[in-house]
């Protein structure tokens, strides 16, 4: 009786700690997942891009603007932008 109780106990425990851990039999294969699409990666701007050299032209020639002397003309606005003391 003890064996047959023994034999019960430990089926019952294996079977349970299968489950629990996934590793009970089964037929169906698993399936596998498709592979991610994979998008081409943004290319990075170089610093001898033609773009970034017109943007440092750019940033400089307002800079230029903003400095020294022409910088500092002053306009009526009420008579539609004509410079006052020139």
């Amino acid at each position: 009786m003890e064996t047959v109780l023994s034999a019960v106990a430990s089926k019952a425990v294996g079977t349970i700690f299968d489950s629990m851990i996934g590793g009970g039999k089964s037929d169906q294969q698993p399936q596998m997942a498709a592979a991610p699409v994979v998008e081409k990666p943004t290319e990075m701007p170089t610093p001898n891009d033609a773009a970034v050299a017109a943007a440092r032209r750019k940033s400089i020639a307002g800079l230029v603007a903003r400095q020294g002397r022409a910088s500092t003309i002053l306009t009526d606005q009420s008579s539609g932008g004509a410079t006052l003391g020139a």
